[in-house]
């Protein structure tokens, strides 16, 4: 094994990147099991470490700190705990927020090759992003038939084709070269008829009902395998110890934002919380650090921001229910070891990219094994969203980074979808031109915000490495991007 490589007169040295644990869990409720399971086990014979008290701070009868935990009652922290608490802390805020964003959508238009099925979000009510709607209620999940075929198909593999000018969808499937037409029934139908089941299956809960338009379109880049249009967003969750619950929200928001207008725009997208926490804020020879995440939307799914934020951004959640996960994976997974009282840190933001490449190639090479079902194996439509906000920040500052983030992710997944010339020039237009911003910045965060974390990679001893090749094609493609980007701004 190499420990070096030149890339243009630049050598690309392998780094040890201490111990790293990976793990993904397909299900949320088979996540929390599992991790409560791991936090017993923990408590038996270890409740005097400093981790494990940590973790419980926040459920003592009056934890007395409700800026940090969302609440000082001890009883609300174990009911969300326990799962009998499930909506998001600050529903009100989260709404207020949606509403202005609305007109973000006006200044999007991916186009190219989502032309024939874009749908633009402002066409539809502002009630989408509202909490009043949501209602407990019956509703009739469905399924997918392939009458040629005899046999259901997964909705995650289906392509839903909106009928122009009418409200009705074709739902489609490809299989070996060929185009099934589908036929979209309740949930339970074919068992019914084939005498497996009594009655057809409704189900409980709570959401937002809004269709979305899709269509089978490639990728643009050397992405040719897929006929889908599939992207991963993984939200970190929580933050650092003076991060607020204001804080917690707004990071979460680009992901949000994100889901919605790709959804709209017909791509097939999947939400995913990503729970990390690291021995030091940088990657090194004794760094111990740990990715674990779990759906919160797979991609047939409606947006729930209710669901979504619960998981990713309440405090309530974080640091209660996942301190204890913290505590006893770090236990569990590294021989015992006890972080401490601060229950381990946030990588820096540059490690957490590199991390989080790694992680990219843990889930396809499950994939490959049989072990993990991935749709998706376009790394650079593998998304981390989660940005760091400094101590003292204003709310309007946070509300114009999540903005900033947000556009960061669209014009990635429009790199990938339509081209690097098409998408930037869509970006300086949007930046310059529509936002009022310098081109100057606007070829910054170009360079440093998209391409450099679109196009990261990890040289390192671990088994999850990026491979030579791999990077030296990576860095040749970013440096012609970047060419690009400084050829449009010359032209404002």
């Amino acid at each position: 094994m190499a420990n070096s490589f030149d890339f243009q007169n630049t050598t690309i040295l392998r780094r040890n990147i201490g111990e790293l644990i990976f793990s993904y869990t397909d299900d949320r409720k088979r996540f929390i099991k599992e991790s409560n399971e791991s936090w017993d086990e923990m408590g038996k014979n270890n409740s005097n470490l400093s981790s494990y008290k940590s973790a419980l701070e926040g459920f003592q009868s009056d934890n007395g700190d409700s800026d940090f935990y969302g609440t000082s009652s001890g009883v609300e922290m174990k009911e969300v705990a326990e799962g009998k608490i499930t909506s998001y802390l600050y529903q009100q805020q989260l709404t207020d927020f949606l509403k202005r964003a609305k007109d973000l959508f006006r200044e999007i238009n991916i186009g190219g090759a989502f032309e024939k099925d874009r749908l633009v979000a402002t066409d539809l009510q502002i009630g989408v992003f509202s909490f009043d709607l949501a209602s407990q209620g019956l509703y009739r999940p469905m399924e997918y038939l392939s009458t040629e075929l005899n046999r259901l198909i997964d909705p995650d593999l289906v392509i839903s084709t909106k009928v122009a000018d009418t409200d009705d969808y074709i739902f489609t499937y490809k299989e070996d070269g060929k185009v099934y037409i589908l036929v979209q029934q309740q949930e339970g139908t074919k068992g019914v008829l084939d005498g497996e089941r009594e009655s057809l299956v409704f189900r409980t809960r709570t959401k937002k009902v809004n269709l979305y338009r899709g269509g089978k379109k490639a990728i643009s880049d050397d992405d040719t395998s897929q006929d889908a249009k599939f992207v991963d967003l993984f939200c970190k969750v929580g933050g650092l110890s003076y991060y607020t619950p204001t804080m917690l929200r707004y990071r979460t928001l680009p992901m949000i934002m994100t889901a919605y207008f790709l959804q709209t725009a017909g791509i097939k997208c999947s939400i995913n919380s990503v729970l990390a926490s690291s021995s030091s804020r940088s990657l090194g020879d004794n760094t111990k650090s740990f990715i674990k995440s779990y759906p919160i939307k797979q991609y047939s799914q409606n947006l729930d921001f209710n669901e979504i934020t619960f998981e990713v951004a309440d405090p309530r959640v974080f640091r209660g229910r996942d301190f204890k996960y913290i505590a006893s994976t770090f236990w569990k997974e590294f021989n015992g070891t006890n972080i401490g009282s601060g229950l381990g840190t946030n990588l820096s933001a540059r490690e957490s990219e590199v991390q989080f490449e790694e992680y990219k190639n843990y889930l396809i090479d499950e994939a490959n094994k049989g072990d993990l079902r991935l749709f998706n194996k376009n790394k650079k439509l593998m998304l981390l969203s989660g940005f760091e906000l400094n101590r003292g920040i204003s709310e309007s500052d946070m509300e114009e980074l999540a903005i900033e983030e947000f556009f960061n992710l669209v014009c990635k997944i429009d790199i990938q979808f339509n081209g690097a010339e098409v998408a930037m020039r869509r970006f300086f237009k949007q930046q310059v031109k529509e936002r009022g911003n310098s081109k100057f910045s606007t070829l910054a965060r170009i360079r440093t915000k998209v391409l450099d974390t679109a196009f990261e990679y990890s040289y390192s001893t671990s088994k999850y490495s990026d491979e030579e090749s791999y990077i030296m094609k990576n860095l040749a493609t970013k440096e012609k991007y970047k060419e690009i980007a400084l050829r449009i701004a010359d032209e404002y």
